[in-house]
């Protein structure tokens, strides 16, 4: 059987990441997580005696990432001409 968390232990995670719960979101969180870790439960009785590891996808894949390309383009109108709102040489975003 698991740990349940505890109330108390849940204001002391709230208060050490500075969130402030009212007493129904408390009520609310503690619920939740209760049954989120009575859902985990039930995957102790799943029989995963012939079922394969997954490392074998990480061991397959590869990187997809395309190589970084340096390029010098710093002309000022290049990128004011593609602006949907300009005030001089100022792109204005507001």
């Amino acid at each position: 059987m698991s740990k349940k968390i505890s109330k108390e232990e849940l204001i002391k995670l709230a208060n050490s990441v500075h969130f402030i719960l009212t007493p129904s979101e408390l009520d609310d969180i503690h619920h939740k997580s209760l049954n989120v870790i009575q859902n985990l439960e039930v995957l102790k009785d799943i029989d995963t005696t012939n079922v394969r590891p997954t490392d074998y996808c990480v061991a397959k894949s590869q990187n997809t990432l395309r190589s970084d390309l340096i390029s010098v383009n710093n002309n000022k109108e290049t990128y004011l001409k593609n602006a949907k709102n300009r005030k001089g040489n100022f792109i204005v975003v507001k």
